[in-house]
């Protein structure tokens, strides 16, 4: 009885599809029947948490992160994927990334529970710390632009179980497989010799440390 009533109401009623909305100086969103598709040229803006205790994203299309976005389309012309742009998507299933972005934001797919794979084009140079921090991948394939694993980058991804790391990596920092406890395979392509060479921080590092590394694949 002290329940609040919302009449004719739909408590998951879709957001209006929203054409040459901004979220980026001259990048666009726009939203339809499921997917988000980020176009235009040139860097998107960063986003926060949109309060201190939320994973959502103070993203335009935040409010719908959470049931409503099972694609994201990433245009060629975005050269940028913005910090927290994705985060709090736990629906988001598939990703499409073009060649024409450079780097990928902290916390970008943070708590995106559906998210099983994702393929990183080789124009990709920078992946921040907590990109795919508690993502629900099971196998990730890092490219060869890529020299170095950021802090957290792949914490607690619980379902990852194995990855593919390229012969270009110089540094794994702390924690940036922490709590990733089914990882059981790596895959490297370059050899044993260059794979001791990598500095490889181990705080909180175990699960990887402790890995199958399978060299020259």
């Amino acid at each position: 009885p002290s329940a609040t009533v919302h009449y004719n109401s739909d408590s998951q009623a879709k957001p209006d599809s929203s054409e040459n909305e901004n979220c980026g100086d001259n990048v666009y969103w726009s939203f339809s029947d499921g997917t988000l598709t980020i176009s235009g040229n040139g860097k998107m803006y960063d986003y926060s948490a949109s309060d201190n205790t939320s994973f959502n994203t103070t993203a335009p299309w935040g409010n719908h992160s959470d049931y409503q976005i099972k694609k994201v389309i990433i245009a060629q012309g975005v050269s940028s994927i913005g910090d927290r742009a994705f985060s709090g998507c736990t629906s988001l299933t598939s990703v499409t990334i073009p060649n024409s972005v450079t780097s990928i934001g902290s916390l970008a797919f943070f708590c995106c529970d559906n998210l099983t794979s994702i393929t990183i084009p080789n124009s990709v140079t920078s992946i921040e710390r907590q990109a795919f921090s508690a993502s629900g991948l099971t196998s990730i394939r890092i490219p060869s632009s890529i020299t170095c694993i950021e802090e957290f980058t792949f914490s607690q991804c619980f379902s990852l179980t194995s990855i593919y790391l390229p012969s270009s990596l110089t540094i794994i920092s702390g924690c940036a497989f922490w709590d990733c406890s089914n990882l059981a395979d790596v895959y490297y392509s370059g050899s044993e010799e260059q794979w001791d060479n990598i500095i490889l921080v181990s705080e909180y590092n175990s699960d990887i440390i402790n890995a199958t590394v399978h060299y020259n694949s």
